[in-house]
């Protein structure tokens, strides 16, 4: 592996302020993604080329697989990565994934059967970047030139989870947030177009139907305990927190009621939670962030801070990387002292994230008002 994994330390980025060269480490899959043909790319894959190794060259940063997105690379080689990568858990610093960036790819060559080997390869269609956004919300926002039929292929896979009776899979599509279940029409042997709750009915998937109905409730509960959350309500939470799985349902940022009980400073409440869901620790908002990196980030060490580190700490995760390419010590270090946005690489500087805004960030976001309730929501639920 280390053949195929060298790296040049110097390579040329730009200039600094000053006018003196400014270095970055570049791994030699990004070149030979510029340069090389489709055969050699997939033969350094194939012999380990780290597809996960992080290159800073440019905003926003992330692995070097999503260099292969970049427009001038040769689809064949974004193709042959999207073969290749792996699907689950890289995204860059924005919280994109291969799927964000294959959609908005003005490149058009390839473009949608790159979008379909990535959906075959499972890749998370509910996953949404730092402002909340799906793949599918992309072709939207960013104007897509082929948007209809982009959005076709997404819609397929979603009829397919329905149609094949994947009850598990659509329940998780419903406990990420994502609002394109029932709204998507198929079309039957016969040509007729349907929605997918008619599918399934077509079908006699009665489980399946049931799950379907039962949307705009489990809406609805996630909502109620994410607000109960803010507001420390034990009480709503132990009696919702075994109802169906919306325990572990997320708002649109991602993130889950432990990491909301540690951005409102709630110990009481991730304790609870950390007894009841031992495995929430390990759950990863938009942006790769575990419930630990969220305590790392708080500022009271003395009160809240150790207590919920207690808590929280045993249970792991120390060297998960997230989408900045920090773990939680890094997290801990950059409390202590802050690297100057001056001394980050070249392409870290532009978005330049701070470890110590997270909770106020954090607290500020709503992701299209996700988690606030009416109070006819809130007695509808209970």
């Amino acid at each position: 592996k280390c053949l195929v994994n060298p790296i040049d330390p110097y390579y040329i980025a730009g200039f600094k302020t000053d006018y003196s060269v400014e270095y970055v480490q570049r791994p030699l899959i990004i070149p030979a993604l510029e340069i090389c043909t489709p055969e050699v790319i997939d033969f350094l894959i194939q012999f380990g080329a780290d597809l996960g190794k992080h290159y800073e060259a440019t905003a926003p940063c992330g692995p070097a697989a999503f260099w292969a997105f970049r427009d001038d690379i040769d689809s064949r080689n974004t193709l042959v990565v999207a073969q290749r990568a792996d699907v689950t858990h890289l995204r860059d610093e924005r919280g994109a994934t291969m799927l964000h960036l294959a959609v908005k790819r003005k490149n058009k060559h390839l473009k949608e059967e790159i979008v379909r080997v990535l959906l075959e390869r499972d890749i998370n269609i509910a996953a949404r970047d730092i402002d909340g956004l799906t793949a599918r919300d992309y072709l939207e926002k960013y104007g897509v030139e082929n948007a209809e039929s982009l959005r076709s292929i997404i819609d397929e896979f979603v009829i397919y989870f329905v149609t094949d009776d994947q009850i598990e899979k659509v329940e998780q599509l419903i406990l990420e947030g994502y609002d394109h279940i029932l709204d998507i029409q198929g079309v039957t042997k016969k040509g007729r177009r349907m929605h997918t709750r008619e599918l399934a009915e077509m079908k006699q998937l009665k489980d399946m139907i049931k799950l379907l109905d039962e949307i705009p409730e489990y809406e609805r509960e996630i909502k109620v305990m994410h607000s109960a959350i803010e507001n420390a309500d034990i009480k709503t939470i132990s009696k919702k927190a075994q109802e169906k799985r919306i325990a572990w349902g997320t708002d649109r940022g991602g993130r889950s009621l432990m990491h909301k009980a540690i951005v409102y400073e709630q110990p009481n409440v991730v304790d609870f939670l950390s007894q009841q869901f031992p495995n929430m620790v390990y759950m990863k908002d938009n942006l790769l962030r575990t419930p630990l990196h969220y305590c790392a980030s708080l500022k009271d060490k003395k009160k809240t801070y150790g207590k919920i580190w207690s808590i929280l700490s045993p249970a792991g995760g120390h060297n998960n990387l997230e989408a900045n390419n920090l773990t939680v010590h890094d997290y801990l270090r950059e409390m202590e002292k802050e690297t100057p946005k001056k001394e980050k690489p070249r392409g870290r500087q532009f978005y330049d994230y701070k470890v110590r805004d997270l909770v106020q960030v954090e607290r500020q976001r709503q992701y299209f008002d996700m988690t606030t309730l009416t109070r006819s929501q809130e007695q509808a639920v209970s």
